[in-house]
């Protein structure tokens, strides 16, 4: 173990409360050994490892034989932090089988919110079929991110169920709701708390339009899985995880603006602002998310972009069956 790691563990030690560690014990309900340092310490002395030791920090930690519930926790948080992705998934493998307790994975893995989430789903899709809870937790606690564009768009709908634009046939709610997922989009690729540099939009806009066109038909909720599925097939096709995803999010679009044609198209001439307005809406959620992915793009159409393969999949969950 190198010298860093093991000073690092020093303060880490150096902050415990037995009478903490007492009651924090049947909190966490873990087998793992406890010394009783508390979330907030743990953040910020995962916080004081400057960017150029992280590797100092993970090398010791997996080469240490005596790992506590503490341990895990500090090197889970500096592993998280922001980062080199490939880097960052590689140790989240390794840390991740070691998690054991509910509040690993829960205080770990929202640390990971720089990271483009598309990219994690794919990534660690594996958990899902791993025996461990927590291995699992922590991909559902990463997919219940995704709801972040459905929940606004399906609350608003319901709130403005039944209201019309004075004088007009226009639905209030077909508005208001793509005005509410545009900014969940916009939110999850421009967030201010990470100075304006989120993920890529992908599994936000998903909910946006699953939520959204689901809200017109519940049968449209199984319809969209179907549509889902066959997005996923292409993928494991092609390997093209970006160019079908984002085409999986224009035909969901294209869907939406049928549906939208079909029933204003007999006010067309008298309400020509209002259906802009809605069309405008579906057209900017697209070009927010195609716009994110122009690094992706040029890649692909340069024949150099990330692959999305199934096998590295297997292969990682292989990896952890090893450790």
């Amino acid at each position: 173990m190198n010298e860093y790691y093991l000073k690092l563990k020093a303060e880490l030690y150096a902050a415990s409360d037995e009478q903490y560690n007492e009651f924090n014990a049947k909190i966490v309900n873990s087998e793992q050994r406890t010394i009783g340092v508390r979330i907030p310490l743990i953040r910020k002395l995962a916080k004081s490892v400057p960017a150029d030791k992280r590797n100092d920090v993970m090398n010791g930690f997996f080469a240490d034989p005596d790992k506590t519930y503490e341990d895990i926790m500090l090197c889970g948080i500096v592993c998280a932090g922001k980062g080199d992705y490939a880097q960052t998934r590689d140790y989240l493998k390794r840390i991740i089988p070691l998690f054991g307790s509910w509040a690993h994975p829960d205080c770990v893995i929202p640390s990971l919110n720089w990271v483009d989430k598309d990219e994690f789903l794919r990534d660690f899709a594996y958990l899902l079929d791993c025996n461990g809870q927590y291995e699992v937790r922590s991909y559902i606690i990463f997919l219940f991110d995704c709801l972040k564009g459905g929940i606004p768009v399906i609350a608003v709908y319901y709130i403005f169920a039944g209201y019309r634009f004075a004088g007009t046939e226009i639905s209030v709610s077909d508005t208001a709701r793509y005005v509410a997922g545009l900014f969940a989009v916009i939110g999850h690729i421009y967030p201010v708390f990470l100075k304006f540099n989120g993920g890529k939009g992908i599994a936000t806009t998903y909910g946006v339009f699953w939520f959204g066109i689901g809200c017109e038909n519940p049968w449209y909720f199984a319809i969209m899985l179907v549509a889902f599925i066959l997005v996923l097939l292409f993928i494991l096709i092609t390997e093209m995880g970006s160019m079908g995803s984002l085409l999986g999010v224009t035909a969901f679009s294209v869907w939406q603006g049928t549906i939208f044609y079909d029933r204003y198209v007999s006010v067309m001439s008298s309400c020509m602002g209002y259906i802009a307005v809605l069309f405008t809406l579906l057209l900017l959620i697209n070009f927010l998310t195609w716009f994110r992915h122009g690094k992706n793009l040029v890649r692909l159409f340069a024949g150099e972009e990330h692959r999305t393969s199934v096998k590295k999949l297997h292969g990682g969950k292989r990896g952890m069956d090893n450790m």
